[in-house]
């Protein structure tokens, strides 16, 4: 009986143990499945990383380029600005000078005027056309050799 008893219970034993085992092989069966399934995971992450990476690389050389794009067009509107305000400033020179011209123009008129009306009052002799040469002349000349030949002029008398 103890025989029957030992080989009873080496039974339950053998049972019990190959329940484990069976209940082992699954769990390893699991967790070998598990370590497969991280493993692709950590596969596609490292390609998805790798993907971002090179995204990364491309965006930020496309964030370099289109700086330096920005920086060159700000140059550049920076020269037409500079080159609008120097033919605004030559512009307004030049009507500057236009006006002063017109001025110079509009007192001639009325210096040839007056003159007209002189000569149509009287017709002057040799005398008066030198003096009136001499007024001329002074009038088309700068204001220090106008001086200078009034004295001239004076000191003659």
């Amino acid at each position: 009986m103890v025989l029957e008893e030992k080989l009873a219970e080496t039974s339950k034993r053998l049972a019990k143990l190959g329940a484990e085992n069976t209940h082992l092989s699954k769990a390893l069966l699991a967790k070998e499945k598990l370590i497969g399934d991280l493993s692709d995971r950590r596969k596609q992450t490292e390609a998805d990383f790798n993907a971002l990476m090179t995204r990364l690389d491309s965006t930020e050389k496309d964030h370099a380029s289109l700086k330096y794009e920005v920086r060159v067009l700000e140059k550049e509107l920076e020269i037409r600005n500079e080159e609008r305000e120097f033919n605004r400033r030559t512009a307004d020179a030049s009507h500057k000078q236009h006006l002063e011209s017109v001025k110079k123009i509009a007192k001639l008129e009325s210096e040839c005027q007056r003159l007209r009306l002189l000569v149509r009052k009287r017709l002057p002799g040799p005398a008066a056309l030198a003096k009136m040469k001499n007024e001329v002349e002074m009038l088309g000349r700068d204001p220090s050799e106008m001086r200078r030949r009034s004295r001239v002029q004076v000191q003659q008398v």
